[in-house]
């Protein structure tokens, strides 16, 4: 199996709330944050950070609601971990270089590079985001819906069966449950 490159755990202050990120070194070089998608953390960089870190100090964060980021923030929106991403760059010495995006994250990437205010960004890169905005999705399998699902459960369940189970009980359905079974701890 493969194992991951070595990272530091950071956490920084932005507006009063501890965000987590992870430093997968080359220091001096134009930071690039890597922002991940839905029901994900920063360590779904763990594997392609060390691909950029010849030409980037490659960092991976934690958006807001997600990883060892604070739950439960306020205004959990796409422009809001667009400010925090924009107010981390800010914080950075050297200036940044690029944005990564994976689905929620390229959202995040390209309402971040919208709002603007970082001069030094040259590049943003996204995967598996569309462009432009749209009101969020509500009732059955929407996002938002099974997040208010998930966050109404217990935190530990004694099998992957049991947990499906649960969701499936709660209105989910049973493919949503499954794909979310497997992409949990």
């Amino acid at each position: 199996p493969l194992d991951p490159p070595a990272y530091a755990e950071n956490f920084v202050k932005i507006n009063g709330t501890r965000f987590h990120f992870q430093d997968y070194g080359a220091v001096g070089k134009p930071p690039m944050l890597c922002l991940h998608g839905g029901a994900a953390n920063a360590h779904w960089y763990d594997f392609v950070a060390q691909g950029f870190n010849a030409d980037y100090h490659v960092r991976g964060v934690d958006l807001r609601g997600h990883g060892q980021s604070p739950k439960r923030t306020p205004m959990p929106s796409i422009e809001a971990a667009a400010g925090d991403v924009l107010d981390l760059a800010r914080r950075e010495e050297t200036p940044l270089g690029a944005i990564v995006g994976h689905s929620f994250g390229g959202k995040v990437a390209l309402d971040a590079a919208g709002i603007g205010g970082v001069a030094s960004l040259e590049h943003i890169m996204i995967m598996d985001s569309v462009p432009g905005r749209r009101q969020p999705v509500r009732g059955g399998d929407s996002a938002i819906d099974v997040i208010e699902t998930l966050e109404s459960l217990p935190s530990a369940f004694e099998s992957k069966t049991e947990f499906i189970d649960a969701l499936v009980a709660a209105g989910r359905s049973r493919g949503v449950a499954q794909w979310l079974a497997g992409s949990t701890e």
